[in-house]
C-alpha cells in the first residue's frame, strides 16, 4: 500500500498541471500500482509526459540588471536589503517533490517488458529531468542531499542525512545528464526530449558549472573547473557538427512565431496553443510593470555609417545626454527588436505609443506579439524557444575562450554567424584583444580568459543575443559578478522636465513642438512652467497630456534634479542594498526544513 500510495501522489500532482500537443496524454485512473502500471513502453511514456512540466520556458530577465525597473520585489532585491532569512526563504520541498516522482519511474523502468533501448530511452529521459532538478537546487543552496530512489518513511538514515557535497550530486548530475545524450534517440521533434536536446541541457549545465567552478574561488573547486568546460565545448561541438541545425533567416520570428516546428534554429520549445487554451503573459509585456535598463541599452554596438565598423556606444560622442529617440540611431538592429524604438506602435493602436517615464523608457518587446488575437492579461500563444542554436553556438565560443583555446576561426564558427544574421559587423579577434571595452572590464574585472577582449566581446554578443530570455542571473551569479545587480537601476535621459514628446511623434505625424507628457515637481511646479513657458493653464487638460509628478509618492526621480537619468526612487540612497560577496551567491536553508531533519547545516556563509 506504500508504493501505491506514493505513485498516487506523484500522479496526482502531474496530472493537475497545464499541458498540450503530445502532453495531452493522461494518467490512467485505475491499476496505478507499480506492479499495474508499468509493463509497457507505452506506461512509460505516459508517465514520463508530466515531467515536461519540469521545465519551462521565460520572456524576461526580470530582477537583473537587464531590467532596470520593476514595480514588483524579488527574493534577490530582498536579498541585497537584508530582508532574506531562514524564516522566509522559499523552500526545496518542491525539487524533492519531483526528483521523489522521476526516482519512482527509474527504479520501476525494468518492470516493462520491452527491448532495453526502448527502456532506456525513458531511462535517460528521466535522468536528464533529474538532473535538471538538482542543478537548481545546487544553485541555490550548493551542498543538497542527493537521492537516486524514491524513500519509505522507514529509510530513517536517508531521511535524516545531512547535505551531500557540490561535487558529489554534481558528479552525479554529470552521469545523468551523459545517460541522456546517450540513450535517448536522435528524433526530429522539438517539443519533445531528443538527443539534441538533452546534449543542449549538457552543453548548458557544463558550461554554468565549469565556469562558476573557475571563478568562485571560495569552493576551492578551480582544479576541476576545466573538465566541466571542456565536456561543454564538446557536447556543444556534437550538435554543431552533427546536429543539422542552423541559425533561422529572422530575429524576431523566433520569439513571435506561432509554430517554431520548422524554424531551422530551435532545438527545442515550448509549444503554446490558443484553441487548446494554453497561453502565457507575453501578451502584457510592453509597458506594464516592467522596462529594460538603459545598461543593457548601452551594451548594443554602434554600427558607423561612414565605415560600417562596430565599435561600442560608449565611444561616440554626445551617447550619454542622448534622448530615447536618439539612441536607436546606428545601433545593432537586434536593440529595436528587443527594445521598444521610436514611434513604436502596440497591438491594439494605430498610433506610436506613449512610452511611461515611470518605467524608464525601455519597455521590452521581445515576445510581445502584436496581433490582437493575443490581446488580454495572460492571454499569448506565440512560442517560447527553449534551446536554441544561437545559445550553442555561444556556449561553444565561451568554452573556446575560457580553456585558452579561442581563435578568429572560433569566432567565424560562432559569434559572427550570429552577427551577420543580424546584420552586424564580424568581430575581430586581433582588434576585440588589442582594443578592449572598457565599460565591459569594468562590469567583469575578475575575467581571467587569455584572450580577455575577445571573450569580453563573446559575453556582450551572450547578453544582447539572449536578452529577455532568463539566461542573464545565472550568467552574472556564475561569472561571480553579483555586484552588477547591486548598481542603481538608470533609464533614459531626460534633458528637462517640463512638457516632452514620449512618442516621438514631434517632426513626424505632428507638429516639431508637439508634446504628449509633463514631468514636473508637483501641481504648483506645473502651473508655473506652463506660465513661464508661454502654455495656458489648461493646456494640460485640453491636449490629453500624461502628466507625472517627482513629489513624495514618485516612484522615479531624476538623477541630477531637473534633468539627467530616470532612476528608481526607492533605490535613491543606496535603498537598493548592498551584495555582499559570496554569502548572496547562495541562499540560507528554509528553517522549517532544518527543523524537520537538524542534521542540515546551515548553507555555506550563512
Amino acid at each position: 500500500m506504500k508504493t501505491k500510495y506514493i505513485l498516487l501522489s506523484a500522479l496526482g500532482a502531474m496530472a493537475m498541471t497545464a499541458c498540450n500537443d503530445e502532453f495531452l496524454d493522461r494518467y490512467p485512473q485505475t491499476d496505478i500500482s507499480s506492479e499495474g502500471f508499468f509493463n509497457s513502453v507505452e506506461d512509460l511514456k505516459t508517465y514520463t509526459n508530466g515531467f515536461y512540466d519540469y521545465i519551462g520556458a521565460s520572456y524576461d530577465d526580470i530582477y537583473t540588471d537587464n531590467t532596470g525597473f520593476s514595480q514588483n520585489d524579488a527574493t534577490l532585491k530582498n536579498l541585497m536589503k537584508g530582508l532574506v532569512r531562514p524564516d522566509n526563504i522559499g523552500s526545496w520541498s518542491g525539487n524533492y517533490s519531483n526528483i521523489r516522482n522521476i526516482n519512482f519511474l527509474i527504479v520501476n523502468a525494468d518492470r516493462v517488458n520491452a527491448e532495453q533501448t526502448d527502456i532506456d530511452h525513458y531511462v535517460g529521459l528521466a535522468r536528464m529531468f533529474r538532473a535538471l532538478q538538482y542543478v537548481s537546487l545546487v544553485k541555490s543552496w550548493n551542498d543538497v542531499p542527493w537521492y537516486d530512489r524514491p524513500l519509505e518513511t522507514d529509510d530513517i538514515d536517508e531521511l535524516y542525512k545531512p547535505r551531500d557535497s557540490r561535487e558529489f550530486v554534481m558528479g552525479k548530475v554529470l552521469e545523468d545528464l551523459k545517460f541522456a545524450a546517450e540513450k535517448i534517440p536522435e528524433g526530429t521533434s522539438k517539443t519533445r526530449i531528443t538527443r539534441w536536446s538533452a546534449l543542449g541541457y549538457l552543453a548548458r549545465v557544463a558550461l554554468y558549472e565549469g565556469t562558476y567552478r573557475k571563478y568562485h574561488d571560495e569552493l576551492e573547486l578551480q582544479g576541476t573547473a576545466e573538465e566541466w568546460i571542456r565536456i561543454a565545448k564538446e557536447a556543444a561541438w556534437t550538435i554543431m557538427d552533427e546536429g543539422g541545425f542552423s541559425l533561422g533567416p529572422n530575429y524576431t520570428d523566433l520569439f513571435l512565431s506561432t509554430n517554431l516546428d520548422n524554424n531551422p534554429e530551435i532545438i527545442l520549445y515550448k509549444d503554446y496553443d490558443k484553441d487548446l487554451e494554453v497561453r502565457h503573459n507575453a501578451s502584457s509585456l510592453f509597458d506594464y510593470a516592467h522596462a529594460l535598463s538603459r545598461d543593457l541599452m548601452n551594451e548594443y554596438l554602434y554600427i558607423d555609417p561612414a565605415t560600417n565598423e562596430a565599435k561600442p556606444f560608449n565611444q561616440v560622442p554626445g551617447y550619454a545626454t542622448m534622448n530615447r529617440q536618439e539612441v536607436f540611431a546606428n545601433r545593432d538592429p537586434r536593440m529595436r527588436q528587443t527594445i521598444a524604438p521610436e514611434w513604436f506602435i502596440p497591438r491594439n493602436s494605430t498610433d506610436s505609443a506613449r512610452i511611461k517615464v515611470e518605467l524608464g523608457g525601455y519597455p521590452q518587446i521581445k515576445f510581445y506579439p502584436l496581433d490582437v488575437a493575443h490581446d488580454g492579461w495572460g492571454n499569448a500563444f506565440n512560442d517560447l524557444p527553449m534551446i536554441r542554436y544561437a545559445e550553442i553556438l555561444l556556449i561553444y565560443a565561451e568554452a573556446c575562450a575560457e580553456l585558452g583555446e579561442l581563435d578568429q576561426t572560433v569566432l567565424d564558427q560562432t559569434v559572427n554567424l550570429i552577427r551577420q544574421r543580424a546584420g552586424v559587423p564580424a568581430l575581430s579577434y586581433a582588434q576585440a584583444n588589442a582594443n578592449p571595452d572598457a565599460d565591459l572590464m569594468d562590469k567583469y574585472p575578475n575575467i581571467q580568459a587569455a584572450a580577455r577582449g575577445a571573450t569580453l566581446e563573446i559575453r556582450r554578443e551572450r547578453r544582447i543575443e539572449l536578452a529577455c530570455e532568463g539566461f542573464r542571473y545565472d550568467d552574472v551569479m556564475r561569472w561571480k559578478c553579483g555586484q552588477l545587480f547591486a548598481r542603481p537601476g538608470q533609464g533614459m535621459w531626460l534633458d528637462h522636465i517640463g512638457l516632452i514628446d514620449m512618442s516621438g511623434k514631434a517632426g513626424r505625424s505632428r507638429p516639431a513642438d508637439f508634446v504628449d507628457t509633463g514631468v514636473f515637481f508637483d501641481k504648483e511646479h506645473q502651473k508655473q512652467w506652463l506660465a513661464d513657458n508661454g502654455y495656458p493653464a489648461d493646456y494640460i487638460e485640453t491636449h490629453g497630456v500624461t502628466v507625472y509628478y517627482m513629489d513624495d509618492d514618485a516612484v522615479f526621480y531624476l538623477s541630477e534634479g531637473d534633468h539627467g537619468y530616470v532612476m528608481v526612487a526607492t533605490e535613491k540612497d543606496g535603498g537598493k542594498g548592498e551584495f555582499i560577496e559570496p554569502k548572496y551567491y547562495y541562499r540560507p536553508l528554509n528553517l522549517h526544513d532544518r527543523t524537520i531533519n537538524p542534521n542540515l547545516d546551515e548553507t555555506i556563509f550563512w
